[in-house]
């Protein structure tokens, strides 16, 4: 009997550490959860820091929506000439900064 079929076992690990923040942004546009895991890791301190900077904001909703909207617009990076940290920071920040309600 063999084991369910999972698309995961079936790719070589990435090395996601190894990847530049705009390797891994290709990589989420092209919806590898990996990709999204790593710029995790690396932003979200960043991304937290922002939000509770907000007076009267909940940190957390805002930087899960702020995921969101990166994880939706990935695709989007390749085509500025911003480097993908300043991307990924700017693009949270429509969320971050977005009054109450609008986000």
């Amino acid at each position: 009997m063999n084991p369910p079929f999972s698309p995961e076992a079936s790719l070589p690990p990435a090395p996601w550490p190894a990847q530049t923040d705009a390797q891994l942004l290709c990589a989420l546009a092209n919806r590898e959860m990996g990709a999204l895991r790593e710029l995790h890791r690396r932003y979200s301190p960043v991304l937290y820091a922002l939000a509770a900077r907000i007076p009267g904001a909940d940190p957390e909703p805002r930087v899960q929506d702020a995921w969101l909207l990166i994880m939706r617009q990935a695709h989007c990076h390749a085509r500025t000439p911003l480097e993908a940290r300043v991307w990924i920071v700017a693009t949270a920040q429509r969320v971050l900064r977005a009054p109450v309600g609008r986000t």
